[in-house]
């Protein structure tokens, strides 16, 4: 999902490229693209759905909602991942000094975590 998003040239989540989403990740690569299982749709129909496109969007964190910890863990996996699918230079740039200036601001050292959400609200209202 996040990768055909990124190699769409769209922006997402930053949790998917934190250690746990990249786990959890990984695990759904060893599920059968082929296998089929029974899901509740929106109109609490029941269909066969393809076991690989499944995805517990409850698991996702917001960038907004992240530990600053999973966020420093977030940006080299997402650069690198940009890179891999082609994104222009310069928005990979963009984005990796946006990241860095984030990341070294005052704001991330405060004593009240506070700093921090700031900081990652900040972030978040950007894209």
């Amino acid at each position: 999902y996040a990768l055909r998003k990124l190699d769409k040239g769209k922006y997402v989540e930053l949790w998917y490229f934190t250690n746990e989403g990249l786990d959890k990740a990984n695990h759904k690569k060893t599920i059968d693209d082929d296998a089929m299982i029974m899901s509740t749709l929106v109109d609490g129909s029941s269909a066969q759905v393809s076991a690989a496109s499944t995805c517990n969007a409850r698991a996702i964190i917001n960038d907004k909602d992240l530990l600053f910890e999973d966020f420093c863990q977030a940006c080299p996996h997402m650069l690198t991942t940009m890179e891999g699918v082609d994104w222009p230079e310069d928005q990979i740039r963009m984005m990796m000094k946006c990241w860095r200036n984030i990341q070294n601001h005052k704001y991330q050292s405060m004593w009240n975590p506070i700093g921090q959400k700031v900081l990652l609200t900040y972030h978040a209202e950007q894209h």
